[in-house]
Formats: C-alpha cells, structure tokens, sequence
C-alpha cells in the first residue's frame, strides 16, 4: 500500500497518493469498504469529492494531496 498512498505532514492528516498507482489505491479501497462491485479511480476520485462536501478532508493546494479534518485525527489515531 505504501506505494499507492503516503502521509506527507501526518501531524496535520496531509496524505498523497500516486498518479501511476491511482487504480490500485482505489481496488484496495473498495476491497477495504467491502464494496461488491469493483471499485474504480473515477469512483474514488467522487468519494473524496463527498468526503470533502462533508468536511471529513480536504482538498491541498498539490497534486493529489489531501487533509484530513484535524478534529477527525484523535479518533482516528485511538481506533
């Protein structure tokens, strides 16, 4: 997985992912929700546009770089 996706500032909930490994990401992804039907970057890509709708992350000023809403990380960190 590490070479899908990385933290970048994991303090401040910033992650990145690879442009050359997107698809991959995304079948982990969807293997890791338990979706049925095989999950696609074009799909993925619209799960982080909800998720920011949401306020959950939020899109960083790179390419595929994204936070996480940092009163979202202590949860995350106990889980």
């Amino acid at each position: 997985m590490r070479e899908c996706v990385w933290w970048v500032e994991p303090g401040a909930g910033v992650f990145q992912f690879s442009s050359k490994h997107k698809e991959l990401l995304a079948r982990r992804w969807g293997q890791q929700k338990g979706n049925r039907k095989r999950m696609t970057y074009q799909k993925l890509a619209r799960a982080l546009r909800n998720y920011a709708k949401t306020g959950e992350i939020r899109k960083v000023k790179r390419k595929l770089t994204y936070q996480f809403d940092i009163a979202l990380l202590p949860a995350a960190r106990r889980a």
